[in-house]
C-alpha cells in the first residue's frame, strides 16, 4: 500500500471519527434502489463534476478510481449519500471511492458515454 493511500485511508478515518465526536451526522442516504443503473450512474456522474470533469474512470473490485480536472467541483457529500463507503485522494487530482460492486457499473457507463460521444466526434467529422 502507498503512503497516499495509508494518509488518504487515515484522514477518512479521522474525519469520520472527529465528526462524531463532534454530533455532525454523516450524509442522509439517497434511496437507490427504484433508480435504474443508468440513471444511479448519471447522478455519480453528476456528482463528480460531470462528465466534462473526468479524465479517466476505471475500477477494482470495490472502487471507482478517477482523475478529475477539478476536485472541487466533487460533491462529496451526494457521493457519500449515494452509497460511497469513502473517498480516498491517492493524487493532485486522483481519487478512489469505495462504491462496492457498483464501482464496475459506474465505470462501464461511463466508457459508454465516452464511446458514443467519440463515435458522433469521429462521424461529424467525415
Amino acid at each position: 500500500m502507498k503512503d497516499t493511500e495509508k494518509r488518504g485511508r487515515l484522514s477518512s478515518f479521522f474525519k469520520s471519527f472527529s465528526d462524531k465526536i463532534q454530533g455532525k451526522e454523516a450524509p442522509k442516504k439517497i434511496d437507490t434502489s427504484k433508480m435504474s443503473d443508468d440513471d444511479f450512474c448519471e447522478l455519480v456522474i453528476k456528482e463528480l463534476g460531470g462528465f466534462e470533469n473526468l479524465i479517466l474512470v476505471d475500477s477494482c473490485i470495490t472502487r471507482l478510481r478517477i482523475e478529475v480536472k477539478e476536485t472541487e467541483k466533487i460533491n462529496s457529500e451526494k457521493i457519500e449519500a449515494l452509497g460511497s463507503e469513502g473517498i480516498i485522494k491517492v493524487g493532485e487530482n486522483r481519487l478512489q471511492i469505495i462504491f462496492g460492486d457498483k464501482a464496475a457499473l459506474i465505470e462501464k457507463h461511463y466508457n459508454k458515454i465516452k464511446k458514443d460521444i467519440e463515435e458522433r466526434l469521429h462521424h461529424h467529422s467525415k
